[in-house]
């Protein structure tokens, strides 16, 4: 998101989504980033697709998606490299003075990994996907096709929007896309601000174009 004033861009820690305020560092300019969508709408182009997004019609389909990369996966692999050299070493060292270690030591570390392992994986290559059609449609988030998917009725959504998740990453809430109605569906963590803003207003443009169908 960019600053309606100077038009500089405003980090997501600068951004309070469920107080509906935002504030620049660059000019000190506050403002409301609902308004911000609200009054882009007019001008917003869906085949304007920001770089690590797609948008695309197959058939009866629109597809809509973004890759969830984010450059805060280095410092988290920068980290999870320096424990593994820490604990490598902490284990040569151990095995050179004392006896072998019980098979059950190497549990929790295993675990750790395995959790690690999956979470870069999932924000290397993952992607959150939504296939969407007259009717309603589904969201995909995971890996290649590994993942979880949950469908909706566009009959059960009255608005699209942005929630701050419970999730905290780097110290921050991670912001999620909101699908909300008689049911509500979150997707999009891990993805940039400017992925997620432009799939926010491509899905809102989609469902209001079906719904006036009706």
């Amino acid at each position: 998101m960019n600053c309606p004033k100077c038009n500089h861009s405003i980090p997501s820690n600068d951004i309070n989504i469920q107080a509906d305020i935002a504030k620049c560092t660059q000019c000190g300019y506050v403002f409301k980033p609902s308004g911000l969508v609200t009054q882009s709408k007019n001008n917003f182009n869906i085949q304007d697709v920001p770089n690590g997004a797609w948008y695309r019609k197959e058939r009866n389909n629109i597809i809509l998606g973004a890759n969830l990369q984010s450059k805060q996966i280095y410092l988290f692999i920068a980290f999870f490299s320096v424990w593994l050299v820490v604990f490598g070493t902490g284990i040569g060292e151990s095995n050179g003075e004392t006896n072998e270690l019980p098979p059950f030591f190497f549990l929790p570390f295993g675990v750790g990994f395995i959790i690690i392992s999956t979470v870069i994986a999932r924000v290397l290559f993952g992607k959150v996907e939504f296939t969407l059609d007259k009717r309603g449609g589904k969201v995909f988030t995971g890996v290649g096709s590994i993942g979880v998917t949950r469908t909706f009725l566009w009959e059960d959504i009255d608005n699209i929007t942005e929630r701050e998740s419970n999730f905290r990453s780097f110290g921050k809430h991670n912001t999620q896309i909101a699908l909300e109605g008689k049911k509500r569906i979150m997707a999009g963590i891990g993805v940039s601000d400017e992925r997620r803003y432009y799939l926010m207003r491509a899905l809102t443009q989609v469902m209001n174009e079906y719904q006036r169908e009706w």
